[in-house]
């Protein structure tokens, strides 16, 4: 197989490699411990540029046509224009906004992340105006990769937990201690 999984075709690999087929399978573990490690880099250059509110090196880290989806609403935020307004609205939204990381799974094609959302709504924000409001919420965030950048993110969240901490909503029945 060659770095991206692919068979090599029989005769090279046989020339090249010999029929040892552990040499093989050891380069295809080397090639893809190297994919890992680069999944990992690439998420922490795209946090560490989230951290730091740096737009273009968020999208630095993505592909030239990025997909952005909320799951909960099924609101899309496509291109680079359409992934910088999906990032400036949330930096205008909750100015204070943190993720604060519970897990990372890297993957060789998708890098997983579950964190707690936080921040004080004080803009605009998924299109609901400002309340001023602390709000907090459990995230999921999936990271698809191709080649050697993310193809964007799907956010999944809780749309009511949202509303609730915005003071939109009221809990749930089954959801409210007893």
């Amino acid at each position: 197989m060659d770095w991206r999984g692919d068979p090599l075709p029989g005769e090279f690999a046989a020339k090249v490699w010999g029929s040892n087929p552990n040499f093989i399978q050891g380069n295809r573990h080397f090639f893809m411990a190297s994919k890992l490690h680069h999944n990992k880099r690439l998420w922490q250059k795209h946090v560490l540029a989230e951290n730091r509110r740096d737009i273009p090196g968020l999208l630095a880290t993505l592909v030239d046509d990025p997909l952005y989806v909320l799951m909960a609403t099924g609101q899309e935020y496509r291109g680079q224009t359409g992934v910088a307004s999906f990032y400036q609205g949330l930096f205008d939204g909750l100015p204070d906004a943190t993720f604060d990381l519970k897990t990372v799974t890297i993957g060789e094609e998708m890098v997983v992340e579950e964190s707690v959302f936080r921040g004080t709504h004080n803009g605009v924000f998924f299109g609901v105006p400002a309340t001023g409001k602390f709000v907090t919420f459990p995230l999921i965030i999936m990271f698809p990769v191709v080649g050697d950048r993310f193809y964007g993110e799907r956010m999944y969240f809780d749309w009511n937990t949202l509303l609730m901490h915005m003071g939109l909503a009221t809990a749930l029945p089954f959801s409210q201690p007893q």
